[in-house]
């Protein structure tokens, strides 16, 4: 008698059926948790992509224009052309970029820091008189102060 095999149909057992769930509920997933590193995988690569994109739309702008905008250092000329007025002035190509009205705080000029220094100690010299001097307060006033202005240095509480 000769022996051969075929395809046919086989009947699983209770046993069977149920390993082959439990296998089928692995497997499931085992294909979510691909799908969701492929969507990882995906945003990363597209948001590389778009850096890139960004990147060769900038340069394809400046081989494009022959220039691009950056911080340049410039001098500012109070007064000049005029008074009232400013000439902004490039330090690396000596190029005139503006000429505009002075604003109020272009009109204010800075104390050096000496005089800084000085206006200071001539304060806290003031103030040891005060203290020390049994005076309660000295009153300051000077033309060069704005609108009459005037500086009064009053005894610190707690010193007799």
């Amino acid at each position: 008698m000769q022996k051969t095999k075929r395809q046919l149909e086989y009947k699983f057992t209770e046993e069977e059926i149920k390993e082959r769930s439990k296998q089928l509920a692995y497997e499931c997933r085992q294909v979510v948790q691909l799908q969701e590193q492929k969507k990882e995988v995906m945003s990363d690569f597209k948001a590389k992509i778009d850096a890139k994109d960004s990147l060769i739309a900038a340069l394809s702008n400046n081989v494009n224009n022959g220039w691009e905008y950056r911080a340049i250092e410039c001098e500012v000329e109070m007064d000049t052309p005029k008074n009232g007025m400013k000439t902004i002035t490039r330090t690396d190509t000596g190029e005139v970029v503006a000429k505009e009205k002075m604003t109020d705080d272009d009109r204010q000029e800075e104390l050096p820091l000496d005089m800084q220094q000085a206006g200071r100690k001539f304060k806290n010299e003031m103030q040891d008189i005060v203290d020390k001097g049994g005076m309660d307060s000295i009153s300051i006033s000077s033309p060069s102060f704005k609108d009459g202005e005037e500086i009064v240095i009053a005894k610190k509480r707690g010193k007799k």
